[in-house]
């Protein structure tokens, strides 16, 4: 049995103690050597980052400066874009077994319709 003092001693490349982000990113950022991606699952040694944090501000940050038009006519979804983290780890994560994407957007359309407080039409 290892003891405290063994566990300090004993060194990966992996820091196994900080718990990994996003196990999608984290196995795409593995098999493609993507150090930038790797940083954001906690792969790296150092801070400790959110993926899906950072594709938040990342993707906020793209709406406003490639579609203005867009941003403009849609505040309410581009604020809900803004503010709700888990947007971002509904599109990214991994699906469980058996699960359809119909399931996924089902659940992130009502994540909007509770946040903007109004209901939205499959048309739309």
């Amino acid at each position: 049995m290892l003891t405290a003092k063994d566990k300090l001693e004993r060194k990966t490349s992996i820091p196994l103690e900080i718990d990994q982000v996003g196990s999608g990113p984290m196995i795409v950022a593995i098999l493609t050597g993507n150090e930038t991606l790797a940083k954001y699952c906690n792969l790296m040694e150092g801070k400790p980052y959110c993926i899906y944090s950072y594709v938040q501000e990342k993707s906020y940050e793209y709406m406003l400066a490639t579609e203005p038009e867009l941003c403009a006519s849609a505040p309410e979804a581009l604020e809900f874009l803004k503010t709700h983290r888990k947007s971002h780890k509904f599109a990214l994560m991994c699906f469980f077994y058996n699960q359809k994407h119909v399931n996924r957007t089902h659940n992130f359309k009502s994540k909007f319709e509770e946040f903007s407080n109004r209901s939205i039409e499959d048309s739309e």
